[in-house]
């Protein structure tokens, strides 16, 4: 049996035959992959998310979904549960059973909020990464479809993080693995199952928490807006 360990590296490193055709430009396949998102005016994207410690022992993993639609986005897994209607984010914490609400700055994404608005961002001036190198050619491990591979280094040398590996398909350019390593060597990977686009546009209401909540007494409310 293949050890949890060695899935995880198989997932995110894996190289497998390569054909002759050059490597191409990194930074031009990160704006290849944001256009190729960008076109879907309304997208789902399902994905499992796998924490490691810096001895690369599986510390958990958890399965989550999210959609997106401009500024708009909504990601559910079991731990929290984020909404953003573009102008307000409402971020629960199922754990602790409260609910944030923040105004929304469209010029800040995370991958862990909001992995859509991350992506697109990446080659963007306001982009917290130097520019990439030359992408290598590999293959993802799950459907063997061929990929290309980026690593990225943060410009801030006192970033908490020390690299970030986004994996794009060649066929399509939309990404398929993000592994973002922490300078303590823990890492999280996230392999995306699925993206489809939307072919009608969700109301507003999509982008927003159920009425419910914001009445719920067992619901700690802080609004920050």
């Amino acid at each position: 049996m293949i050890s949890p360990i060695k899935i995880l590296l198989l997932l995110t490193l894996t190289v497998g035959t390569t054909t002759n055709s050059p490597a191409p430009d990194g930074a031009k396949l990160l704006d290849q992959m944001a256009q190729a998102l960008k076109e879907k005016k309304a997208i789902e994207l399902t994905f499992e998310l796998t924490a490691a410690d810096p001895t690369g022992a599986i510390n958990g993993s958890i399965d989550g979904e999210v959609q997106a639609q401009g500024y708009s986005f909504k990601l559910i897994n079991q731990e929290m549960e984020i909404y953003c209607d573009s102008h307000s984010k409402w971020i629960l914490n199922k754990q602790t059973n409260e609910l944030t609400i923040f105004p929304n700055d469209t010029t800040q994404t995370d991958m862990i909020e909001n992995p859509i608005g991350f992506l697109t961002s990446l080659n963007s001036q306001n982009s917290q990464f130097n520019k990439p190198r030359k992408a290598v050619e590999t293959i993802e491990p799950k459907g063997c479809k061929p990929i290309w591979q980026i690593e990225l280094s943060p410009k801030n040398k006192f970033a908490a993080y020390k690299s970030l590996i986004i994996t794009i398909e060649k066929e399509n350019h939309l990404p398929c693995i993000i592994r973002y390593q922490s300078r303590d060597d823990s890492s999280y990977t996230i392999h995306i199952k699925s993206i489809e686009s939307q072919q009608e546009l969700w109301p507003t209401t999509n982008f927003q928490p159920p009425p419910s909540y914001l009445t719920n007494k067992n619901i700690t409310i802080t609004d920050l807006r």
